[in-house]
């Protein structure tokens, strides 16, 4: 099976697997009373670390968002590492193993939440920040962007920009979508605002040389096991395309439902925490 995996990398040399994690933590999400994500979207502690050090074992290089988008750096073996939301397990879990393997990382914070129960305060984010791992935004409320107003995009996207960087003493460069929402005027408000790029939820990997100022990720869930995700470091093109069906269900129904309904839905059916 490494063979055959490894003439499939090869084959997609120039492409770059930025991974997309949510959570990191001791007790399963759907054991928890209280969630804040939906439960696939939290990996248990020996399951991160069995990912990263499988990545650090093998020889890979976890690269810094920045020199993505910069095309600065030797794509070859390379991966990108981002986490979104700011939830408190990034800090207490997922932190100590990229630093026992000196992995840099990029978070997305939603500024609003900062503090809250859950997730990260400014202190842990500053710590971080001195330590290897970029945070940039995911807006200040998390709401859905193709649902705003170009004005109210505006200052999401402003706001929790300056916020991070007056907070943090560092650079907002990038953004992660709120729920991979957006519409054709997301990208011009961003630039506008100075932003050098945006992480989608779009299920696809990062063209090293030719990538847009939309990159796609691969989400990485609970339910994929260490066989999985080394498909996933290979570009294994069966393994991604049964990613993107199913992708391509959740939305069809989302659709149907309207963006509202679904999102009620969604977090009734796995108890996931209302917020405002």
């Amino acid at each position: 099976m490494h063979k055959h995996l490894i003439k499939i990398n090869n084959k997609h040399k120039n492409r770059i697997p930025v991974l997309m994690y949510h959570e990191v933590s001791e007790i399963p999400e759907r054991k928890k009373e209280i969630r804040n994500i939906h439960p696939c979207y939290s990996l248990q502690v020996r399951q991160f670390q069995e990912q990263i050090e499988y990545l650090f074992r093998n020889n890979y290089k976890s690269l810094s968002l920045s020199s993505l988008f910069k095309k600065n750096y030797n794509f070859e073996k390379g991966v990108v590492i981002t986490f979104d939301d700011g939830l408190i397990g990034n800090y207490e879990f997922a932190f100590p193993v990229l630093r026992k393997c000196d992995f840099p990382a990029t978070i997305f914070v939603i500024v609003n939440r900062v503090s809250s129960e859950g997730y990260m305060n400014w202190e842990q984010l500053s710590e971080l920040s001195k330590n290897g791992i970029s945070i940039q935004s995911h807006t200040m409320t998390h709401q859905p962007l193709e649902q705003l107003t170009d004005e109210e995009v505006y200052y999401e996207l402003s706001e929790s920009k300056r916020i991070i960087e007056e907070k943090l003493g560092t650079s907002v460069n990038y953004l992660g979508l709120p729920h991979g929402s957006m519409n054709n005027n997301i990208v011009p408000i961003a630039k506008e605002i100075g932003y050098l790029g945006i992480c989608s939820s779009t299920i696809k990997f990062a063209d090293s040389i030719n990538h847009s100022f939309v990159i796609g990720r691969i989400p990485i869930k609970e339910r994929h096991g260490i066989k999985t995700f080394e498909r996933i470091i290979f570009q294994n093109n069966i393994m991604i395309l049964k990613f993107k069906l199913a992708a391509l269900l959740t939305n069809s129904l989302r659709n149907i439902m309207g963006l509202d309904n679904y999102r009620k839905f969604y977090r009734f059916i796995f108890r996931i925490k209302t917020r405002s």
